[in-house]
């Protein structure tokens, strides 16, 4: 049988780096901070487990955290995974370069086949 997993990351590296810039701050900015991530770390799971309930009710969900593509790389080693699949804006020039690409990432280090699929708003 095929079984699906939903892995959704969280970048905590940029919010990490905004938390490095809070430590220049009092304790207080710190705590709110760190706050502000484990709310989003909630949100993302209430969201995920709300979409798998009404869409895909025998798949499994996850939110994890750190760089997304190397999460989902791990994570796909991890499970033996046969496919990834990934969605990609498109940015282009400048956003690009600020922003990067997951799907790069994915594409380049996944230990099985990548399918990128583009998103449209």
């Amino acid at each position: 049988g095929v079984e699906l997993e939903v892995l959704h990351v969280v970048d905590l590296d940029r919010a990490m780096g905004w938390l490095a810039t809070m430590k220049r701050w009092s304790g207080k900015a710190n705590e709110a901070a760190a706050a502000q991530v484990r709310e989003a770390m909630d949100r993302a799971t209430g969201a995920l487990s709300k979409l798998l309930a009404e869409h895909a009710p025998r798949a499994r969900g996850r939110v994890d955290h750190g760089r997304a593509g190397e999460v989902i790389c791990a994570r796909a080693r991890d499970l033996g995974a046969s496919l990834v699949t990934v969605a990609t804006h498109g940015r282009r020039g400048l956003d690009h370069v600020l922003v990067g690409s997951v799907a790069e990432v994915v594409v380049a280090n996944a230990p099985c086949s990548v399918l990128v699929v583009r998103h449209v708003a």
